[in-house]
Formats: C-alpha cells, sequence, structure tokens
C-alpha cells in the first residue's frame, strides 16, 4: 500500500483496484509505474454493516467450478442498500454474487451485448439476446457507497451503476450493466445458500 506500507494482494488477473485492508486506502494497479506498480487514489470507501454471511475469503462452487469471494461492491437505490461480491474462481475466471431475498444470484462473463438503451427498458418487456429470451424484472440506478478487498474497476463513493435485472425459466438470471458502452450482459443463475457449499464465511448465532 503506498499510504502505510501494508500488502495489498491482487490475486485475480481481472483486478483493478483494490482497498488496504490495514488503513482503507483504494489503490489501483498502474503498468505505466511498472510491473505490480499501484497508485494511491486516497479513501475513498466506507461500507454498511449489515448481516450478510459472506465476506471476503469465503469459498464456494458454481456451475461444477470452485471460487473465492475476493471484493465486494456496496450499492445503495431507493428500496436500500445491497452487496455485489467479486469472485476469483480457481480456472482463473471471474464472477459475482448479488444477495436478494435469501437468493445468490452468481453470474459470470460479462460480453458486450447489442440491446435496448437503458431509457427504453421497462418491467416485463421480453428481451431476445443470442438463442435466449429474457424477462426484464426491474431497472434501476445503484450508487456505490462503498468496497472492499478487490474489484476489477475503480468505483468511488458516488459511482452510478445503471442496471436492468433479466429471469428466465430455470433459475436463470442475467444483469445487463450500462455503466459501460456498449452494456455487459452476466449471465448467471440463481442459487439457495445450500447448493453454493460455502465455507469460510460468517456465522451467525443459531446457525448449523
Amino acid at each position: 500500500c503506498p499510504s502505510c506500507g501494508a500488502p495489498v494482494r491482487l490475486q485475480a488477473a481481472s483486478s483493478v483496484s483494490a482497498v488496504c485492508g490495514y488503513c482503507g486506502t483504494t489503490v489501483a494497479r498502474d503498468d505505466a509505474l511498472g510491473q505490480n506498480a499501484v497508485k494511491d487514489l486516497g479513501k475513498i470507501s466506507s461500507l454498511v454493516e449489515d448481516a450478510s454471511p459472506l465476506c471476503l475469503g469465503a469459498r464456494g462452487e458454481a456451475f461444477g467450478r470452485k471460487f473465492e469471494v475476493v471484493g465486494r461492491l456496496q450499492l445503495e437505490q431507493e428500496t436500500g442498500v445491497w452487496n455485489e461480491w467479486f469472485l476469483h474462481f480457481q480456472d482463473k475466471g471471474a464472477g459475482w454474487i448479488g444477495e436478494a431475498l435469501g437468493q445468490y444470484f452468481v453470474t459470470t462473463d460479462g460480453n458486450p451485448a447489442q440491446v435496448l438503451h437503458f431509457e427504453e427498458l421497462k418491467p416485463g418487456q421480453k428481451l431476445f439476446i443470442g438463442n435466449g429470451q429474457w424477462t426484464v424484472g426491474e431497472v434501476r440506478v445503484g450508487r456505490c457507497t462503498g468496497g472492499e478487498g478487490e474489484l476489477p474497476f475503480v468505483a468511488g463513493s458516488g459511482y452510478e451503476l445503471p442496471y436492468a435485472d433479466l429471469r428466465a425459466p430455470g433459475n436463470r438470471f442475467a444483469t445487463l450493466d450500462y455503466s459501460e458502452e456498449p452494456p455487459l450482459l452476466f449471465t448467471g443463475k440463481a442459487h439457495s445458500w445450500d447448493e453454493l457449499h460455502m465455507t469460510n464465511h460468517r456465522r451467525f448465532r443459531g446457525w448449523s
């Protein structure tokens, strides 16, 4: 860490920034300064404490692939605050877990998508993307309130994420991320807690 000198590990190849676990400074990879060089972006992250069982270092499995939670992006919109957890898969891939209503939405592989403009989307619409049909679940703008660990981009307070969540039969789930141009499509599935086979997670009184 350029601020306090503590080690800051970037283990996922797609990680661009990380929050120092000792002093809270956000640092970003800067290849222009040489191999493994990072720059100090200051203390731009703060987190709202919640009761999520997920945490940095937690491990699990989805789609037959083992993963570790290496980062968290916390966002808010009019209905409240939620977490998006950044995953490093054992096979070197990356993904995300979003939490809502007792389900865990695991998505991977954000790819550019040719879709409607954000302003044209409405809940209930049917979208044909690739060979599949999706139903638009919600269309909102999230705002970053903080982060920790590794992230694949630099997201300070005030970072905005226009997004649409999509559903399809078989618990299939996708997110359209309109913070990029063209928007990125992240596809995956809704999982129950037991389906993820989590270890090293937070535990609460009364849990087995």
